[in-house]
């Protein structure tokens, strides 16, 4: 006989029952600081949990409260985000940190209106953070709520606005009031360790008498397949400059891929191109005469695959003496052994790790 438990509260009981035996031993549950639940929130952001967990350390060992983060050196942030990826976020928590200090007298707030008004933080972090910090009755939607809220009552895309509204309207409907912040929290967990996205243990789950997905026989169906957007292909070229025991490097910008990160010399062109074209285009880019370079291309390469974009990435040599000097309103010429100390895109550190440039 099935028990058929239809009652919002209900839900919630039966996630938190869960969530209390199954849930794994994070640091950022064992505390309702705002700002480290924060820091959290931001670094798992299309990063793994596995990996995330180092960076939270490293990243609080550095910056223990908003404070000496919004009084840090942006330098020193970025090199330790670094290999994170995504890195207008680590960016926007520094202005969002400068903000606390001057809006909110250095105290970060936990109520979701105020979040709101933080750089880089959009209405799931919001509802996070004044949950579990300020226990506000604000149900999070991640991807792991999505989905097991689109097979628990299945949902589909009529259109995006629709599907949106509906999972939203469906997570406050079974929020706990009482438990908001743990509610929250159980439901992610529940969808990023039992509802997977595929061969989810369906058989085994706490949710199958109410579950319209497993119950009709439907659990691959939701949530709907997204339409795959079709990524753009860009092709840099990255030039080691060599001068004995010193390189160059440039700083990228904050409008693009790899914001405020360093790099080589590097230009981008838009098809693979033939070497003769790239070599023409460092001559421009370093402004010295073609007779006085001699760049060679070096094995290897990546293949670096982003949200929306591949970056297909080559590598060369440029071997110059001490008395030729590259454009220092562009480059910045480092010793090399010092090349570690600098934040680089994480195709440039599997490069410099291989060519021991420290």
């Amino acid at each position: 006989m099935k028990i058929m438990l239809t009652q919002p509260a209900n839900i919630s009981k039966i996630l938190l029952n869960w969530y209390n035996i199954n849930k794994r031993d994070l640091p950022w549950r064992e505390t309702k600081d705002p700002y480290l639940i924060w820091v959290s929130e931001i670094i798992l952001q299309q990063t793994r949990v596995n990996q995330g967990l180092s960076y939270y350390f490293k990243f609080t060992e550095a910056f223990p409260d908003v404070i000496s983060l919004a009084e840090s050196d942006p330098e020193k942030v970025m090199k330790i985000w670094q290999g994170l990826g995504y890195y207008n976020r680590a960016i926007n928590m520094i202005t969002a940190a400068k903000m606390v200090k001057t809006r909110f007298n250095g105290s970060f707030p936990n109520n979701y209106d105020s979040l709101l008004s933080l750089k880089g933080i959009g209405k799931y972090t919001a509802a996070a953070i004044a949950s579990i910090s300020g226990n506000e009755p604000a149900a999070t939607v991640d991807g792991n709520v999505i989905r097991v809220l689109s097979r628990l009552f299945g949902v589909s895309n009529t259109n995006s606005k629709e599907f949106d509204s509906k999972i939203h309207k469906k997570a406050n409907e079974i929020l706990s009031k009482e438990n908001p912040g743990d509610h929250n929290q159980a439901i992610m967990e529940f969808g990023a360790l039992h509802c997977v996205p595929t061969n989810p243990s369906c058989s085994e789950c706490i949710l199958k008498e109410l579950c319209f997905a497993f119950q009709h026989n439907r659990v691959s169906e939701y949530p709907p397949k997204k339409v795959k957007i079709k990524k753009k292909t860009r092709y840099f070229h990255f030039l080691l400059v060599s001068c004995k025991q010193q390189t160059y490097v440039q700083k990228r910008g904050k409008n693009n891929i790899w914001p405020d990160l360093y790099q080589f010399p590097m230009v981008e062109t838009e098809n693979k191109s033939n070497q003769k074209t790239v070599l023409k285009m460092f001559k421009s880019l370093l402004r010295m005469p073609i007779e006085k370079l001699a760049i060679s291309k070096l094995s290897g390469g990546f293949h670096h695959l982003l949200t929306h974009q591949i970056i297909k990435g080559e590598f060369y040599l440029l071997e110059i003496s001490p008395e030729v000097r590259l454009p220092d309103t562009i480059f910045l010429k480092i010793n090399k052994k010092d090349i570690k100390k600098l934040a680089f895109p994480k195709p440039l550190i599997s490069f410099i790790e291989k060519y021991k440039m420290d």
